[in-house]
């Protein structure tokens, strides 16, 4: 209502920011494993792939919510960006999206194993679209019907959806709560995608 730019665009920065925390560094940690050869040496240890992939997840899970938090304190204190929802539903999305980011990250950097293709391939699925197609700087109602459904495919779409309602609007159950389920699904695909595509072994299938 007071027409401010800010109170639209921090909370689609919040969500740029949470993407390349969450797929593009995690994206580089397997392949740079596969890379330097390390990988063999967790090969060989007891530890299932599962924990092995934890294990990566999870400095880069507290880094971003480190980011959110910085984000969240940039908005409030410097933008003066209000938050009229939830915050505890602000988080559990925040935390549902990063999930999935990882997820997204790992599995492309298990199946690209190399650094600079893995880092072209997640700007390229995940940080240009979630620009483009989030609806962080277009409004997807007035785009073709093709791009809106090509955008519902994207976990950053409905992130970004959350957000915006969050800081705008406040609560509405109906929207937040269809949100949180498709996050909460990408959450969940995203890292069994990675379990099942990591292979403990040294071969390239």
């Amino acid at each position: 209502p007071a027409q401010e730019s800010s109170l639209y665009l921090v909370p689609g920065v919040t969500a740029l920011i949470m993407t390349l925390i969450g797929a593009l560094l995690t994206g580089l940690l397997p392949a740079r494993e596969y890379e330097s050869g390390t990988f063999a040496a967790l090969f060989a240890t007891p530890a299932g792939k599962g924990e092995i992939l934890f294990s990566m997840m999870a400095p880069s899970f507290a880094l971003g919510m480190a980011g959110l938090g910085l984000c969240l304190f940039c908005a409030f204190f410097l933008f003066d960006v209000p938050l009229r929802g939830s915050f505890f539903i602000l988080l559990l999305g925040s935390s549902f999206y990063l999930t999935a980011c990882l997820g997204i990250g790992l599995f492309i950097g298990s199946l690209c194993r190399n650094r600079f293709l893995a880092s072209q391939v997640v700007l390229t699925s995940c940080f240009i679209p979630t620009i483009m197609l989030s609806g962080f700087l277009f409004d997807l109602h007035s785009a073709p019907e093709f791009v809106r459904a090509l955008a519902r495919v994207l976990p950053a779409t409905w992130y970004v959806e959350l957000l915006q309602a969050l800081f705008l609007v406040g609560t509405p159950p109906a929207l937040v709560g269809r949100d949180l389920a498709a996050l909460f699904f990408f959450a969940l695909f995203f890292p069994l995608a990675a379990f099942l595509r990591t292979q403990k072994s040294l071969d390239r299938s």
